[in-house]
């Protein structure tokens, strides 16, 4: 599975980001990283079963597979 963590500053998406990875790790292994880039990721984590990536914004390509439905998004806001 491929998770896109995206949010403003101080909004929670690093709180986000950990309860996803936490998840994910009981079902296989996970690699994460911080990217505005999910294509850049992949090719990092190849090895891993998910990818789970945080970003403060995400680039063209990366929205693009989110309208797809091919990787999953958490976005925070700060109130």
């Amino acid at each position: 599975m491929i998770v896109f963590v995206g949010g403003m500053q101080r909004s929670g998406s690093t709180f986000s980001f950990n309860v996803v990875r936490e998840v994910l790790a009981k079902r296989g292994e996970v690699y994460c990283e911080s990217s505005d880039s999910v294509l850049s990721a992949i090719e990092s984590g190849r090895s891993a079963q998910h990818l789970v990536v945080k970003g403060h914004s995400a680039d063209q390509a990366t929205m693009d597979l989110v309208r797809l439905g091919a990787v999953k998004a958490i976005c925070t806001v700060r109130k």
